[in-house]
């Protein structure tokens, strides 16, 4: 369905210049919002805990969250 595309998907390292899904399970930590460009979000998560301004992706719709990991990845 994606055509034959190549993704690293790194956890942590917040100094390099990559976009960032916050995928946080229960309690959001506030700390790293800054770090992030979108928020992925399930039943599970009290959204009022997130910041209006902050996009949010689907948990539940796994092809949201990859139209936008394609959408936003850089070439590296």
């Amino acid at each position: 369905m994606f055509g034959d595309i190549d993704i690293l998907l790194v956890d942590g390292l917040k100094t390099l210049l990559l976009p960032r899904i916050l995928w946080p399970r229960g309690d959001i930590d506030v700390s790293y919002i800054t770090f992030c460009d979108i928020v992925a979000v399930s039943e599970s998560i009290n959204e009022s805990d997130i910041p209006p301004n902050l996009p949010q992706l689907n948990l539940n719709n796994p092809h949201e969250v990859i139209e936008w990991i394609l959408k936003n990845s850089k070439e590296i």
